[in-house]
C-alpha cells in the first residue's frame, strides 16, 4: 500500500521493552522489485505518550 501511494501518513508507536536473549538477530531484506515509485517518510510530529513511549508520525512522501 506504501509503494502504491495509498498511504500519506505512518503512525509509530515505540515501546521500549528488554529482551534478555541472547543470540538471536533478526533482520528483514527484500530482494522484491516494483512497479511502484519509492516512498520517502518525512517526520511531521512528535508526542510524548503515557510511559515514556513516543509517537512518531511522519508524512510520506515521492522520492525526488
Amino acid at each position: 500500500m506504501l509503494r502504491a501511494g495509498l498511504v500519506d501518513e505512518v503512525s509509530l508507536l515505540v515501546a521500549p521493552l528488554v529482551n534478555d536473549a541472547q543470540g538471536r538477530r533478526r533482520s528483514s531484506t527484500s530482494t522484491s522489485t516494483s512497479a511502484f515509485a519509492p516512498r520517502r517518510p518525512a517526520l511531521a510530529h512528535v508526542e510524548r505518550r503515557a510511559n515514556d513511549v513516543p509517537w512518531l508520525r511522519y508524512r510520506v512522501a515521492d522520492v525526488p
